[in-house]
């Protein structure tokens, strides 16, 4: 005799023989897996785990795509949710659920992205690799690397193409040392993932067209953290490289060669892009020349690659081809400085030369050079530009002639969207109506003796500025009462 016990509305009922009893008996219960999404890379395994009724659940029935322990094609799973990966050469996603038995209710189904680990690749810079990753379209990643597996660096969070490609480049580096990397991974869904640890051991580096750098440290004091972009406005060896980075040690950890960009160069500036890139601006500083002389503009990676370049000829055939008003016109090329703009535009700072047959102090006629301001949009057209020539008098020449105007600083105002450019040759700070590219081009002040501004404290003229360089907003607001 067998005797099987039914609970039923909390009671219990006998059942003799095989007497089947209908009405009653006990509902399938469906399984609830932890996790709503998982990945794992393709050949290794990741553990699953479900519960009935709020308690931790043993050996269920688990499907991969809806095949019942899963097959080589999709991977297995065991009966306690072990899941291992297949080997897949692209990201590819998989459902995975679970049953208390085959023919019982299954649970809602749960994502496993199965995808490779990334690649560490060798750049043309010897202190820079490219770390490639395939994931899912709308993912984002960041890299994190250091001498040891406790990382301590990592990169900015790039997000992947179309494809889902993600490529970064890895920088910051000392030479001739090993180091170890792997990449988080944000998935569309908010889904963190860790990739598994990478070594690469960075190369050599030219020391011989680097400067020798020296640091000191004041004792009890605490250096700031971070790192120091050095740009070598000039240098005593003409194929000495100009651009580079250091840390707190003063030890080289990037750098960029240019190579013979111009005869005799001089960078003036380097600056950081939003996108991880860096823009730069070669001149000529032989003796005599002028300001822009055979001017080099270059966007480079931080492999060293150069992603586009314009020289003062293709500057010029641009303002040639230019419809905006002012355009026209012949430039000697650009220098010391540009403004980055929010839409993406590139506000530079260029120079030109006209002849006056007289002026106060050259009565038998003169070359001048000035400065021009041309907005350049994101595609690198020329569509709105200013000239001091048609704004400032030529015959206040402080410092001599031809070099007028020398200016060495222009700042974007975001609060009002115009302009400030500081004249060193002039030893004024003005402010210009650009207006995002719809203004006049008037000077709305200047700053400085013979200016529109009265000083408090000081004495006039003697306490003003004199052949000022560079200029910084230190308020919070750009227009109206501020400091700068």
């Amino acid at each position: 005799m067998e005797i099987a016990l039914y609970k039923c509305r909390s009671f219990f009922l006998a059942v003799f023989g095989m007497l089947a009893f209908s009405g009653c008996g006990l509902a399938p219960q469906t399984p609830t897996i932890s996790v709503s999404s998982a990945a794992v890379l393709a050949g290794q395994s990741v553990q699953f785990s479900a519960a009935v009724n709020g308690r931790t659940a043993g050996s269920l029935t688990w499907y991969v795509n809806d095949i019942p322990g899963g097959s080589h094609a999709v991977g297995t799973i065991s009966p306690l949710g072990l899941y291992s990966a297949p080997d897949l050469s692209v990201p590819t996603t998989f459902i995975i659920s679970a049953a208390t038995s085959p023919a019982g209710p299954r649970s809602a189904g749960t994502v496993v992205i199965v995808l490779r680990s990334g690649q560490v690749l060798a750049t043309q810079h010897p202190l820079v690799v490219k770390y490639h990753f395939l994931a899912l379209p709308g993912s984002s990643a960041l890299i994190e690397f250091g001498t040891d597996m406790s990382y301590r660096r990592r990169t900015w969070m790039q997000s992947a193409d179309a494809n889902g490609e993600i490529d970064i480049l890895v920088a910051g580096m000392r030479a001739r040392t090993s180091y170890h990397m792997r990449a988080q991974i944000t998935f569309p869904d908010g889904l963190a993932f860790q990739d598994s640890d990478h070594t690469f051991v960075s190369g050599d580096i030219p020391e011989d067209r680097l400067p020798t750098i020296t640091t000191r440290s004041v004792s009890g004091k605490t250096p700031q953290g971070g790192v120091e972009l050095i740009d070598l406005a000039s240098s005593s060896r003409p194929q000495g490289i100009l651009a580079l980075v250091t840390d707190l040690d003063g030890t080289v950890i990037w750098y960029y060669d240019a190579g013979p960009v111009v005869p005799v160069p001089s960078l003036d500036p380097i600056k950081l892009l939003p996108n991880g890139h860096f823009l730069l601006v070669f001149t000529d500083i032989t003796p005599g020349s002028a300001d822009g002389q055979n001017s080099v503009i270059q966007e480079v990676d931080l492999s060293g690659q150069v992603v586009w370049q314009m020289s003062y000829t293709d500057l010029n055939q641009l303002l040639a081809q230019a419809t905006c008003a002012q355009c026209n016109r012949t430039v000697i090329g650009a220098h010391h400085d540009f403004a980055l703009l929010p839409n993406g535009h590139i506000v530079l700072l260029a120079a030109e030369s006209r002849y006056f047959t007289s002026l106060d102090g050259y009565p038998n006629g003169t070359e001048v050079v000035g400065d021009l301001l041309i907005d350049l949009d994101e595609n690198r057209k020329p569509v709105w530009v200013w000239s001091a020539f048609d704004h400032l008098d030529p015959n206040r020449h402080l410092m001599g002639l031809p070099d007028w105007t020398h200016s060495n600083t222009v700042v974007y105002s975001p609060d009002d969207q115009n302009l400030m450019l500081s004249i060193r040759n002039q030893s004024w700070v003005i402010k210009i109506d650009y207006r995002a590219g719809q203004g006049s081009g008037d000077i709305l002040w200047k700053l400085g003796n013979q200016g529109d501004f009265t000083l408090l404290n000081g004495s006039d003229p003697v306490d003003w500025q004199y052949a000022q360089h560079d200029i910084n907003v230190i308020s919070s607001g750009s227009a109206g009462s501020f400091e700068a």
